[in-house]
């Protein structure tokens, strides 16, 4: 499951431009697939930075 809450999505034109803070790399990869799956999509650049955090706080 992906907490997309810390998640921002930018596009310019064809391009997905990923940042923020996920939890693990799994997380990472899995926000990376999404991008690549929206139409239209032929380029995705994911800066996501995997933070160990809780964050229920």
């Amino acid at each position: 499951m992906l907490d997309a809450k810390h998640i921002r999505v930018e596009t310019a034109g064809s391009k997905v431009i990923l940042r923020g803070d996920v939890r693990n790399y799994q997380e990472r990869e899995e926000a990376e697939r999404a991008a690549w799956a929206a139409p239209g999509v032929f380029s995705v650049d994911n800066q996501l930075t995997v933070k160990w955090f809780d964050r229920s706080q």
